[in-house]
């Protein structure tokens, strides 16, 4: 049964009738009509961009599975254990996962509405594109769903293994980095003010940034934006950059006293745990920075289904310790709806465990809720 999941070929027989929930990938579209025409199939809902339908079966999984125009049968569970690694490194699901009817926006290269963030229900409530004007979520990057993922995929696809911080939060996305990942300042303050505009609307309590530009003198524009979310309510977490070893080479927004600065951790999955290279240093100014670091080297995540036709992908970087800060963030609020921006920080700050001791490169240590 290669072509069949684990999680659901354990049990599956020939004679099982019982009823599962699957994603099935399929090779052309005559095997939607074979699987209209299945009276124990029932297609919930049709992902076109990825060749998979989303079905209610009642019996004879193996016989569809071996079907020739059917690629692959996977389950779908709201699986909740590990992001592999970076899980039980920080331990961020001692914090209770609930329901929560706010949202995060992520400032990046847009999203695709692939399954991680679409099954077991859609999470992404609205699209704003500050490049293309385009209505519809899209990525033609891949970075803005991979961080997407990190913060709040369901890790249907891998049976749970890579499930998000908070895999129930809502998500908005502003795409403000074009194909090549790269925008103007004016880009993201547009993305910025959109946000601050519609904070009510969608509920916005947390901003995921992923970026980082070279600071200004006086005035940095990014931090002066960003601290304008930050004192109408809303929690901001960017990433320092990745132009480590030196000092000083922390990115804006990050520079900013404000908001929640992160660096990246080696957690070890490929060595002793310490901080990468290519993690930026502090200071910036007078301020120690980063304020925490989390986990940032091969981390696996749902990337943009192009060409390459996978489901997960690995990246390194301070961009994907971000979201996985934003995402237990995102936890804490669904716990106390009353938090401030300020109160968060303080919380996320006072649950960390040193690295390195060095201020500079892990600010007060990685995230940790032992």
């Amino acid at each position: 049964m290669y072509k069949i999941d684990r999680t659901i070929s354990d049990s599956a027989t020939i004679q099982d009738s019982s009823p599962k929930k699957c994603l099935i990938f399929y090779k052309n579209k005559y095997c939607l009509d074979i699987l209209k025409c299945n009276k124990n199939c029932e297609i919930v809902k049709d992902f076109p961009f990825i060749r998979a339908v989303m079905c209610n079966i009642n019996g004879g999984l193996i016989k569809i599975a071996n079907h020739s125009s059917v690629d692959y049968v996977t389950s779908i569970k709201s699986v909740h254990t590990l992001m592999d690694r970076a899980r039980r490194v920080s331990r961020f699901d001692n914090i209770v996962l609930k329901d929560n009817d706010f949202s995060c926006a992520i400032i990046d290269t847009g999203i695709d509405p692939g399954i991680d963030l679409t099954v077991p229900h859609n999470r992404i409530i609205a699209f704003h594109d500050i490049i293309s004007g385009k209505d519809q979520p899209y990525d033609d990057n891949g970075h803005g769903t991979f961080v997407a993922s990190i913060l709040a995929g369901s890790g249907v696809v891998s049976g749970g293994k890579y499930a998000g911080v908070d895999p129930k939060c809502n998500i908005v996305a502003v795409k403000a980095l074009n194909g090549r990942g790269e925008g103007t300042v004016a880009d993201i303050l547009s993305a910025m003010q959109w946000i601050l505009k519609n904070k009510d609307k969608y509920n916005i309590r947390v901003v995921c940034m992923s970026f980082g530009s070279t600071p200004q003198d006086q005035n940095d524009p990014l931090v002066m934006g960003a601290e304008v979310l930050w004192d109408n309510g809303i929690v901001v977490v960017s990433a320092v950059g990745n132009s480590g070893p030196n000092p000083s080479t922390i990115m804006s927004p990050a520079i900013s006293r404000k908001i929640i600065s992160v660096g990246a951790m080696d957690d070890g999955r490929i060595g002793d745990i310490g901080i990468p290279q290519f993690s930026s240093r502090g200071p910036a100014g007078n301020t120690y920075k980063p304020d925490v670091v989390a986990s940032g080297v091969e981390i696996t995540a749902a990337c943009s289904y192009h060409k390459e036709h996978r489901h997960y992908a690995k990246m390194s970087g301070t961009s994907v310790a971000t979201p996985i800060v934003a995402g237990v963030a995102c936890r804490l609020i669904s716990n106390n709806t009353t938090l401030t921006p300020a109160r968060v920080k303080y919380i996320i700050l006072n649950s960390t465990k040193k690295v390195n001791f060095d201020r500079n490169s892990e600010g007060e240590g990685y995230i940790y809720f032992g």
